[in-house]
């Protein structure tokens, strides 16, 4: 999964808008007018045994993000989410580097099409008859 866009927006006193690239969550707050938050935020996924609690058709993904968060806005100030994490994980670190493999014109042969990953890519044959890495092994009948 790669997130090109993500943006919480305020468009109105009591209204809150999540977009993660096309797909839009907007909540109402008949409250302060303030996100009200009842417990941690999550930036990046959840813990495993979470994934139970949460609307089935709303998950997309439970393998949480990978990849890069260039900056972070709440209320006009920049956290330092690596200090500010309430669990800390080895597998965050700090800074943003380009991507090492992109995809391109003719990474998949046969029509296949490159779906780009934070450090790698992935050929999409589902719309062939090939298979393989790179769409390119024989024919399924």
């Amino acid at each position: 999964m790669c997130i090109l866009l993500m943006q919480v927006l305020r468009p109105s006193v009591k209204q809150h808008t999540l977009m993660v690239d096309d797909d839009i969550v907007i909540a109402t707050n008949y409250g302060t007018g303030n996100l009200e938050l009842d417990g941690i935020l999550y930036l990046g996924g959840v813990y495993k045994d979470l994934y139970a609690q949460l609307p089935q058709d709303d998950v997309k993904s439970r393998h949480g993000f990978e990849g890069c968060l260039a900056g972070l806005d709440l209320n006009g100030e920049s956290p330092n989410i690596m200090e500010d994490a309430v669990v800390h994980s080895s597998l965050v670190t700090a800074g943003c580097e380009g991507q090492s493999a992109k995809c391109s014109h003719n990474v998949c042969a046969n029509a296949g099409i490159c779906v780009q990953q934070w450090n790698s890519y992935t050929c999409d044959c589902d719309m062939t008859s090939f298979t393989g890495p790179t769409c390119s092994d024989g024919k399924i009948c």
